[in-house]
Order: structure tokens, then C-alpha cells, then sequence
């Protein structure tokens, strides 16, 4: 998709008298060009004059349920709030709404959404019935702010940010969040690739400084990265190796290839062969749990540290016996053994929100240079996200998938769509 994606209205509901502020904005969102996953996967662009497209308009009940085919051009053009939502643990819906969004509390902020993500995370809250709209992180622009978003808020209508939303609700077009959870970020920056830094590249950040001996570089450090396929596994292996570490990453047999073009020595995800490299490593940085923590913490050499994230994530919830388990690991390496360390992106900001703004401008300007380089495995559409979720739950994309709520919708993906007065 080339075009820009429908960033030229004003007032919405054109509601003038309301307590709160809106944007009227023509500028292009600035996003390059949609693709899919890859070749194997899906794309966002199809030549609709190919029979096998004109045959797939003829099947009616696709993305909009009973809707006949011209409702499609009603959901693009709809400059009102589209999300994905769970209407059950199994299934994903489109839905529209007719009123126009609004900030949900005087204190939030309403945010017109250029990009969000689709995660593991987001499976795993929707498999457990936690979570309605999937979308854990977001940026885009200040499109409208609550009747206590006041002045000395450094938050402002137009204003670009980011902000983390560990409740969900990101995947969609507008959101709502409280003004104190928005990130500023240069009105220059319109890259979606930005995305990646809110949570990936932060996470692998402070993880990393976590790690440091009296805040030296990892050079040739020995440096062991449990989940290196992942999004944050692979801004892991990317910042040690430009620290000039001698880095080892952990993935399924898919990934090998890529990580090794990276520079990364390969290890499955086994326990057994993890073992193998007892009293080897400076840093071992888990993010998967594999055996609660044991061969990565046998891992370590003498001086060595391990760091653990807070929630790594588990396809198998497995037994009572089993959760009960990961539980004791978790304990025992936060209370029990020495130099282990614990980290939650959520808590950073909570702790410390101006050191997290500054550490990501830092990641921004990072990003403008080409220093870093997010990988992103595709860009796609609100009714592309639970094909997404598939395919993360299997483990198969490399790197980020990044959501564009304005893109147009696939006409290949079997979404109902509920529509909300």
C-alpha cells in the first residue's frame, strides 16, 4: 500500500462544545509500503482482476460475515474506531463503531494509532480469556485529550508518542490511555519501525545494563541469550554483538540460519545442550524459562550474571504441578541463588518513567543513524491479526509484526465484523 492512510480529518464528531480537544491533521502518516510475513505467508496487495481474486469476491460471507462485498470499502474508508477484539478465548472479530471515540477519563488522552504489534503475549492473554483487544504497545498522534489534560501536561493535542499497554487494546485504530502513560517522542520521527524500540529494543536495553560489570562494554564477553528468535531475543543478540561480544542464541532449528548470518553462535532450546557450557559464560539472559532457570544459571562463570525476564512466555500452561514448578524457579532465582536479576519493561517505566523516556530518545536517535536496525517480519492489516497470532503461537516469524490499523483490510481474511451502535 502506498497511499496515505486516511490522516486528513478534523472533528469527528464534530462536537465543538465537548471539554476535550481534537487534532485536525493532514499530514501522511509517512509509513512505507505493506508486505506480508513473506512469500510463504501473506500479502497486503492483490491484482483484483485475476480470476482467483474475482472468485474470492464472490464468496460473501468472508471478512464481513453476511455483509455483501461493497461493505469492504465502507470499513476502509470508516474514519471511526475499527478494532480486534476477542469475542471468545477462540475467536477474533472485527468491530466498527458508529460513535465517534472519545478519551475514556478526564485524565486520558484519545490516540489516533499509526502502528501497534501483534506478540505472544497477546495469545497468550487471549487463550486465558485476560484480554479483550489485543496490542501491548503503541505510537501515533494526540488526537484528542480529557477535560483535566491541562497545560502543564507535556502531552499535547498533535503531539507524537508511544506508550506501553499491557492491558491490551492496541490493535485498532483510536486508543485510550491515561496522559501519564504517553511517551513524547520528535514529530520527526514517523517511521513504523519506531514500534519495535517501545518494548523490543527497551527491553533489550536495560536488560543488557542489567548485566554490565561497572558499566563496561561486553567486549569479548562471553554472553548467552535463552530465546534469541524472539523480537527482544534479537535486539539482544544485535546491541551485545555491536559491543562486540561474543554472543550464543538460543532458538528452534528454523531460526538457526538467521541468527548465525547475525554473527551469533546457535543452541537449540534444550536444556541438555545449554548444560554443556557450565562455568562459561559473563551473561546469561533468559527469556524463556526453559528448565527454571537451571542451565542457565550453571551457565555462568564465577563472576558471571543472570537475567531473567519477569514473564517469559510459555506456550504449554501444562499441569497444576507443572505452573506450581515455574513458580518455585521463579522464587528460587529472585530470592535464592546470587546474581540473578529480574526485569519487567511495565515496571521500568512505572519505577522510573523520565530514565525511560531518556533511554528511548537515546534508541530513537539510535534508530535515525541506522545503528540499530529493528527486524521486522511484516506489515499488516487489523483483519490480518489473528492469522498473526496463529503463526506467533507456531513460533514462525522472525522479528516484530507490525500492526497498521489504516491499512486496507485483506480481502483474503475470513474476519466477521460486529458492528457496535
Amino acid at each position: 500500500i502506498t497511499d496515505n492512510y486516511g490522516d486528513s480529518f478534523t472533528d469527528i464528531d464534530g462536537d465543538s462544545s465537548s471539554s476535550e480537544t481534537t487534532v485536525a491533521s493532514s499530514d501522511p502518516i509517512g509509513m512505507p509500503g505493506m508486505c506480508g510475513f513473506s512469500d510463504w505467508l501473506f500479502a497486503a496487495e492483490y491484482d483484483h482482476s485475476q480470476p482467483d481474486v474475482q472468485a474470492r469476491k464472490s464468496e460473501v460471507a468472508g471478512i464481513y460475515g453476511e455483509a455483501p462485498m461493497d461493505r469492504k470499502a465502507e470499513l476502509n474508508n470508516h474514519q471511526g474506531q475499527l478494532d480486534i477484539y476477542a469475542k471468545s478465548p477462540e475467536s477474533l472479530r472485527l468491530r466498527r463503531y458508529s460513535s465517534a471515540p472519545r478519551p475514556e477519563s478526564s485524565n486520558h488522552i484519545l490516540v489516533k494509532v499509526d502502528a501497534s504489534t501483534v506478540s505472544i503475549h497477546d495469545y497468550l492473554e487471549r487463550s486465558s480469556g485476560c484480554q479483550e483487544v489485543p496490542g501491548r504497545q503503541v505510537t501515533g498522534k494526540v488526537y484528542r485529550v480529557g477535560g483535566k489534560v491541562g497545560k502543564r501536561n507535556k502531552i499535547q493535542v498533535g503531539d507524537r508518542i508511544v506508550a506501553l499497554t499491557p492491558f491490551g487494546k492496541g490493535n485498532a485504530r483510536y486508543i485510550s490511555i491515561p496522559v501519564s502513560s504517553a511517551i513524547p517522542i520528535p514529530s520527526n520521527i514517523q517511521r513504523d519501525d519506531a514500534i519495535c524500540l517501545v518494548e523490543t529494543y527497551m527491553s533489550a536495553y536495560q536488560m543488557l545494563n542489567l548485566g554490565r560489570k561497572n558499566r563496561a562494554p561486553f567486549t569479548d564477553a562471553n554472553v548467552l541469550i535463552i530465546g534469541g528468535s524472539n523480537p527482544v531475543g534479537l535486539a539482544l543478540v544485535e546491541l551485545a554483538l555491536k559491543e562486540g561480544a561474543k554472543v550464543m542464541a538460543t532458538s528452534a532449528k528454523p531460526h538457526r540460519a538467521y541468527l548465525e548470518k547475525m554473527g551469533a553462535t546457535w543452541l537449540p532450546n534444550k536444556p541438555k545442550k545449554i548444560s554443556k557450557l557450565r562455568k562459561k559464560m559473563d551473561l546469561v539472559i533468559d527469556t524463556l524459562c526453559l528448565d527454571g532457570y537451571k542451565s542457565s544459571y550453571e551457565a555462568l562463570n564465577s563472576c558471571g550474571k543472570l537475567v531473567c525476564t519477569t514473564n517469559p512466555p510459555i506456550r504449554d500452561h501444562g499441569s497444576i504441578f507443572d505452573r506450581m514448578g515455574r513458580s518455585w524457579s521463579r522464587f528460587s532465582a529472585a530470592y535464592i541463588l546470587s546474581n540473578v536479576s529480574f526485569y519487567d519493561v511495565h515496571k521500568s517505566f512505572q519505577d522510573d518513567p523520565r530514565m525511560f523516556e531518556h533511554e528511548l530518545r537515546y534508541l530513537l536517535i539510535k534508530l535515525r543513524n541506522k545503528e540499530i536496525q529493528p527486524k521486522i517480519s511484516g506489515r499488516i492489516s487489523l483483519n490480518q491479526v489473528p492469522k498473526a497470532q496463529k503463526l506467533v503461537e507456531q513460533g514462525l516469524p522472525n522479528g516484530t509484526i507490525v500492526v497498521l490499523p489504516w491499512a486496507k483490510l485483506d480481502p483474503t481474511q475470513e474476519v466477521p465484523v460486529d458492528l457496535v451502535q
